[in-house]
């Protein structure tokens, strides 16, 4: 038994119920969801789609999805990654084409972040970029655990919360490194063989950066191994890099490929094109609810549409959940 699976919060019927699957993938008794979708083909080349034809695809093969993690869930074995392209793939050509026309967000600013001509209200071209990561000790209980959460903090922001704990990261577009996908996935892969129990993207708001870390997790889902340039420019953000950490490979293993949970840790403020995506890539789920349905969100975080928008997604959160029991929280 490890040490994660010895503390004495999983006594609670209710959170072990409702936190069994991201218990399970920490664990590494079941694959993480991102290692179910690279087994799930598709016949489209992504890349020579029409994004109209990547979003049906998705629509096709998301039942086929769920299905197949309801399966291993009741204990049925992984089946071998797809030979060519995946649903895993079809969710990273997706996060890109959306990028040319930004609607991760319902600012939904239509601006082309790849050619970086003009910004919206995050304030980002295509570059990702990352002010720290580490081994966070300051989670909830059941998130770091005894190693702490691999935490993944990215800079900038779709709001402007007059109270955030995080500001200079949050409100400075410039702070941190730039970082590109082989690199965010380099942090992963360390933190989790540290024995980080999950990988925790955070910011700053992350649905910003969805195409890189969608990138970064389709790499982790296709026997991604970094390269020591790609650790050592990783390392340039590690908040911990000074402690010393026993590498346990054997703590990010399941089937003799990595894995790990997959915690979004997110204001929420999302539209329902990117939650569609992160249901195939996202483990467990941590919702920052900031305001109810007054003024607030206007006067405090200038941030307009934020109620119906947040409890829609937490509502979807709860529509999947029901479906899909303890799969989601």
């Amino acid at each position: 038994m490890s040490d994660l699976a010895q503390l004495r919060v999983w006594d609670d019927p209710a959170i072990r119920g409702a936190l069994s699957w991201y218990f399970d993938v920490a664990e590494n008794r079941r694959p993480a969801k991102f290692r179910i979708a690279a087994t799930i083909a598709t016949q489209l080349d992504p890349a020579a789609s029409s994004e109209d034809a990547l979003w049906a695809e998705l629509d096709e093969l998301t039942p086929i999805f769920l299905a197949r993690w309801q399966a291993i869930r009741a204990g049925a074995p992984l089946l071998s990654a797809a030979d060519g392209p995946s649903l895993l793939e079809l969710c990273r050509e997706l996060a890109y084409r959306m990028l040319t026309h930004c609607n991760f967000c319902p600012w939904d600013c239509r601006i082309d972040r790849v050619a970086g001509t003009k910004f919206g209200a995050c304030k980002l071209a295509a570059g990702s970029r990352v002010s720290s990561h580490f081994h966070h000790t300051g989670e909830e209980l059941f998130y770091r655990g005894t190693q702490g959460s691999g935490t993944i903090f990215f800079t900038s922001c779709n709001m402007r919360c007059a109270f955030c704990q995080n500001g200079d990261i949050s409100t400075d577009k410039d702070n941190g490194v730039e970082t590109n996908p082989r690199t965010l996935a380099a942090m992963a892969w360390t933190l989790r063989r540290e024995g980080c129990h999950n990988i925790n993207w955070v910011g700053g708001e992350v649905v910003i950066h969805l195409h890189s870390i969608v990138h970064a997790i389709a790499l982790l889902g296709r026997n991604y191994a970094p390269t020591q340039g790609e650790l050592a420019h990783a390392r340039k953000t590690k908040a911990d890099r000074f402690l010393s950490f026993d590498e346990m490979p054997g703590a990010a293993i399941y089937d003799g490929r990595f894995n790990s949970p997959m915690l979004w840790n997110s204001n929420f403020f999302m539209t329902l094109e990117s939650m569609k995506i992160l249901r195939i890539l996202t483990d467990v789920w941590l919702p920052d609810f900031k305001f109810g349905p007054g003024r607030c969100a206007m006067t405090l975080a200038k941030t307009p549409w934020y109620w119906e928008t947040v409890t829609r997604n937490i509502a979807l959160l709860d529509e999947w959940g029901r479906n899909f029991p303890s799969a989601i929280w």
